[in-house]
């Protein structure tokens, strides 16, 4: 897929799930600090991370507006298998296994396919502060990258297998180009690159990894790094 440099669309949005005037709540058709999410493109349903309601919400968008189910979560603020305490980041793999990265806990889970409620997920591994989720699907394995904020880093899980590995950052917060600072998105490129790009937040960048980077690899600036600017 390309999109050209004169692309234009629409500037007003449409609310697809929740409140239209913002309000936040509990209930099965309202959010509370949505963070985030995933869509499956065949099924055309969303997956999102509700971090005010400690659960992870499923919809569909073919039949507007819908009632999500909960597939994680919900059963309080916490950080046993069946809780969350700001889940942040999620991912499918090719196996539907749903991946959430957990903010305050500082720890990457696993759900099966079929999970509710009432489901205990799988520790992964831990990671302090982790952020955004980027799951790299190949017919061989899929890696799982997540940002660390304490860490300044991204870390991958071979195989989706811990224990994690560090491929970007993890030399102090800074600017060089072997560092990052508070790194919030991250996503793995694996059809055309093969290469993780990281939102570098605080430095205003985007960055570029090459497959197999790991702590002394120098990544490569391909957006911003000019300051912050509108």
């Amino acid at each position: 897929c390309s999109v050209s440099s004169q692309s234009s669309w629409s500037q007003t949005a449409t609310t697809i799930f929740g409140s239209q005037a913002g309000t936040s709540g509990s209930s099965l058709t309202l959010l509370s600090q949505p963070i985030g999410m995933y869509y499956d493109r065949f099924n055309n349903i969303l997956t999102v991370a509700d971090s005010g309601n400690q659960r992870i919400l499923r919809f569909s968008l073919d039949n507007r507006p819908s009632v999500a189910t909960v597939i994680a979560g919900s059963n309080g603020q916490g950080c046993n298998m069946n809780q969350f305490s700001l889940p942040n980041g999620i991912g499918v793999d090719s196996f539907n296994q749903l991946y959430v990265s957990d903010y305050n806990c500082g720890q990457v889970v696993i759900f099966p396919s079929n999970s509710d409620s009432t489901t205990f997920g799988t520790l992964l591994g831990s990671v302090t502060l982790a952020t955004l989720i980027s799951i790299s699907q190949s017919a061989i394995n899929d890696n799982i990258y997540v940002a660390s904020l304490n860490d300044n880093a991204v870390y991958k899980f071979v195989g989706g297998n811990g224990p994690a590995v560090l491929v970007a950052g993890g030399n102090g917060n800074g600017n060089a180009l072997n560092q990052l600072s508070y790194p919030v998105g991250v996503y793995y490129d694996y059809l055309y690159t093969n290469s993780l790009y990281v939102a570098d937040t605080s430095n205003n960048r985007i960055m570029k990894y090459p497959s197999g980077s790991t702590i002394g690899t120098y990544g490569i600036v391909v957006a911003g790094g000019n300051g912050p600017g509108s």
